[in-house]
């Protein structure tokens, strides 16, 4: 037997937590396409809408890993649950999650927005740490000038054009959806691009993250190993042939539209967490009230696990 035939002979376990409607090429391809299988894991998917419930559930031990947003992981470390984030399953989407607001609606800067209502994918997330840090810039108190409402992402782009809010972010995939169905009705306030580069002076941004359990990884860090060894593998495939992603991507999760997108998210060659972006995150979550206390963003990620990997994957 190949080492590949004996490591799926022998195929370890990881319960996950996503949601295939969400961007993250790499981890879906990476289950569609078998990577994870030929390094010799087999995955459990269970299907969330919010990223917070993923990690309650891998604090319960009811999953082993899962997908996360930065100020979500970090709120869930100062409670004191054992997880660390381990991966980046989505960096910069082409085109970059922007907050839109309807063109009739005379809504043009965060001074706007006074009185006004805008929703996120959810609280201490990225959507939230974003939308927070463009209006505080402007002087607008984003506690007590704005209603911020928590709504799923598939139901942001509904929510604005049926004008339940007046702000909303749009994925790349739904922003193809608004120019084909909704042409002339969306302008956009500002993107995530727009922030990462007048912040930290680069794109970088971590939009969703991939986080084990403490417990899991030490219980079968060979898993934890095997499983992001798959993951590289389906970062390079991507990276090798970003159009044929795009068509593995749009059958994988039964959505047309990712073929029509320029590019697929971007992810670290390495799969790593961006450090520069975790850091603004981390500073926003806490002045914002997520964290009690600055946060220790070297304790809340394992690169250990990607170094390990790489070795197997060279």
């Amino acid at each position: 037997m190949s080492g590949a035939d004996i490591a799926m002979a022998q195929s370890r376990e990881v319960r996950i937590g996503h949601n295939r409607a969400w961007a993250n090429p790499a981890l879906i391809l990476g289950i569609t396409k078998g990577y994870f299988a030929r390094a010799g894991t087999t995955v459990t998917e269970r299907v969330f809408n919010n990223p917070a419930d993923i990690v309650q559930a891998i604090a319960t031990g009811d999953l082993d890993a899962g997908v996360s947003t930065s100020g979500v992981l970090l709120t869930a470390l100062e409670k004191g649950v054992k997880v660390k984030a381990v991966a980046l399953t989505q960096g910069g989407q082409n085109p970059p999650v922007t907050f839109m607001v309807r063109a009739d609606s005379n809504i043009k800067s965060a001074n706007d927005m006074r009185g006004k209502t805008a929703i996120i994918a959810g609280f201490g997330g990225t959507t939230d740490l974003m939308l927070r840090y463009w209006l505080n810039k402007a002087g607008v108190d984003p506690k007590n000038d704005v209603t911020i409402k928590f709504v799923p992402f598939h139901l942001t782009l509904p929510s604005l054009i049926n004008r339940q809010v007046d702000a909303a972010p749009l994925d790349c995939m739904l922003q193809i959806q608004v120019q084909e169905q909704y042409a002339g009705q969306l302008i956009p306030l500002f993107s995530y691009k727009d922030i990462s580069n007048s912040t930290i002076g680069n794109d970088h941004v971590n939009g969703l993250l991939f986080v084990m359990g403490t417990a899991f990884i030490e219980r079968d860090r060979e898993a934890a190993v095997r499983f992001l060894e798959g993951y590289l593998r389906a970062i390079r495939a991507i990276q090798a042939d970003p159009k044929a992603a795009l068509n593995d991507w749009s059958d994988a999760s039964s959505n047309p539209t990712i073929r029509k997108l320029p590019a697929p998210v971007t992810v670290s060659s390495d799969g790593k967490v961006y450090r520069d972006a975790f850091n603004f995150e981390a500073e926003q979550a806490h002045k914002f009230g997520y964290l009690k206390q600055r946060a220790d963003v070297t304790a809340a990620i394992d690169d250990s696990l990607l170094d390990e990997a790489a070795k197997r994957v060279r």
